[in-house]
């Protein structure tokens, strides 16, 4: 059973992990993109209002998930389903975050400006950030 602080490696290398990832995306959106501009203004009001909506959805999964989670965790350290938990939740948000940043690479490929993406990409990161794994003690 692993302990506490093995959990929160895992949970770290995971959040590192993803990371890594929401750097590289915009980095191939950059390489892959086209290099003409398309109009693309029909197409980018729908792809941020899905961002908005992983936000949304973000954010509501971080109080009604992770926190919970994190509490049940402190209460029962040695309990394999709130570790189980816990875990879930961290990854469930890190892949919300980083699916802001994949709206932002799709907005790029699709004809968009490195403009167009920039604040998809830093709402993405800026997210994922804030959901840097810890557990208050």
């Amino acid at each position: 059973m692993p302990t506490l602080e093995t959990l929160l490696n895992r949970a770290r290398f995971l959040h590192l992990t993803f990371i890594i990832t929401v750097v590289l995306i915009p980095l191939l959106g950059e390489w892959f993109g086209p290099v003409d501009r398309a109009d693309i203004a029909g197409v980018q009001v729908w792809l941020l209002a899905g961002a908005l909506a992983a936000l949304s959805v973000l954010m509501f999964s971080r109080q009604r998930l992770l926190l919970p989670a994190a509490e049940r965790l402190r209460r029962s350290v040695a309990d394999p389903a709130a570790q189980q938990g816990w875990l879930f939740a961290c990854m469930l948000t890190f892949a919300l975050a980083e699916s802001v940043v994949v709206v932002g690479f799709a907005l790029r490929l699709l004809g968009g400006s490195l403009l167009d993406s920039l604040p998809l990409y830093a709402a993405g990161f800026l997210a994922l950030l804030m959901l840097t794994p810890r557990l208050a003690r």
